[in-house]
Order: structure tokens, then C-alpha cells, then sequence
């Protein structure tokens, strides 16, 4: 009830013969104590484009808060929310490491801090941002857009630029 148990069983067997009558019983309580988690740090490594922001990533970070049952599952799962979060910001080749180290001020050692690494690689480029619209001359808001040649990319920019696209058609 106290949710500090992981997992816990009774072993029970006979510590032998004692003449025919009743022979004592040997009882072993095995208890796994329940790791918690201490703590999470984001450690992001250098960019060459947009900044990555870790309260954003904080803010993805599912059942990760202080006091909450240590999952790999969890951890991992985690660390797929950050890969999303890069790949929105055009990272697709970013690294996500995650370890998982005891918490130095636990003496009980069931508590762990949980650290994610960030290597970013270089960020996505635009190549080109081609609009075919059958009747539509894209020039006319081609200078608006934010996405030009070998600029950086991130979807938040590409809806944007749909955004801007889409309007300029409703005013045609």
C-alpha cells in the first residue's frame, strides 16, 4: 500500500523431519524494493540551427516527475517523445542516450536520477519549396515565405508557409 514494493513473495519450506510429528516451518519473506525516480536532467549538445529548447522537452516528458515508479518502458518511451521533438525542429539524424544513475544523496538506493543526452547533428536545409497550384502564380507570395533555399527547416516554418500559401489563395 505504501507503493515502495516493486514486487514481493513468500518462500516457505520444511526445516526437516522432527519423529513423525509436525516439523517446524522455514518462512522467508523476499521483498524487491521499488525504484523511484530522483530526478530528470535534459543535457542537449551544441546546434548549427534552431535552438533546442528544454523546456519544451521537459514539457513532452510522460510520468517522469520526482517520486514516480522507475520504468525502463517509461524512460525509453521518453526518450522517442525527444526524438519527435527534433525531428519537428528538422533534426532527423539526432542521437537521444538516456542513463540511469543512483541518486548520490539516497542512502536506501531506490532512488534514481534519469539523464537524457541530445547530440542534435546538423539541422534539415531547405532545398527548394516548390508550389504547383493549376491557375496559381506562387510569386506573389514566394518573397513572404520563410522557407528559401538552405534555410533551416522545421515544421512549425513549413505550416506556417502553408499557412501564408493558403490565405494568399483565399484572397485571390
Amino acid at each position: 500500500a505504501s507503493g515502495r514494493v516493486a514486487s514481493a513473495r513468500v518462500e516457505v519450506s520444511e526445516s526437516g523431519t522432527n519423529g513423525g510429528r509436525l516439523a517446524p516451518l522455514n518462512i522467508r519473506f523476499v521483498v524487491q524494493r521499488q525504484i523511484v525516480i530522483a530526478g530528470v536532467s535534459i543535457r542537449p549538445g551544441p546546434t548549427e540551427g534552431t535552438p533546442i529548447a528544454r523546456d519544451e522537452i521537459r514539457a513532452r516528458l510522460n510520468l517522469l516527475e520526482p517520486g514516480r515508479r522507475f520504468s525502463m518502458a517509461s524512460i525509453e518511451r521518453n526518450a522517442d517523445e525527444i526524438q519527435t521533438y527534433l525531428r519537428d525542429r528538422g533534426y532527423y539524424n539526432a542521437k537521444v542516450d538516456h542513463e540511469e544513475i543512483p541518486d548520490p544523496s539516497d542512502v536506501t538506493g531506490t532512488r534514481r536520477r534519469v539523464i537524457y543526452t541530445i547530440t542534435p547533428g546538423p539541422q534539415a536545409r531547405v532545398g527548394t519549396f516548390a508550389i504547383d497550384i493549376k491557375g496559381y502564380d506562387p510569386n506573389f507570395v514566394r518573397a513572404s515565405l520563410k522557407l528559401q533555399p538552405n534555410a533551416p527547416f522545421t515544421r512549425e516554418i513549413l505550416g506556417d508557409d502553408l499557412t501564408r500559401i493558403k490565405q494568399s489563395l483565399i484572397a485571390k
